[in-house]
């Protein structure tokens, strides 16, 4: 070996083992952490399905109820005239009918 090497083979050697080491620990943790991106990625998306389920539900809900109070409204506006022309329906046939 000359004088101007820094380092001797033996030490160059530990240190290429000790960066693969670290490497190799790094890479492993990345690998947990991707595992648990996948995992959090997995569940949120069973969430935001069962959100679109629920939003679809209330909105059929919602549409239910809205055809429901239109159909009561209907029947309080109109139900007086209704009411009012079977009873004039009634007289009729009692008065002209032979009742």
């Amino acid at each position: 070996m000359n004088e101007e090497e820094f380092f001797s083979n033996r030490e160059l050697y530990e240190m290429f083992n000790q960066s693969i080491s670290e490497l190799r620990s790094e890479l492993a943790d990345f690998k947990n952490d991707l595992k648990e991106t996948r995992r959090v990625v997995k569940k949120y998306n069973e969430l935001r399905e069962n959100i679109n389920y629920l939003n679809e539900r209330i909105l059929t809900i919602e549409q239910r109820d809205h055809g429901y109070s239109e159909v009561m409204q209907s029947i309080k506006s109109w139900g007086g005239y209704i009411i009012a022309l079977l009873t004039l329906l009634l007289y009729f046939y009692q008065v002209l009918g032979g009742g």
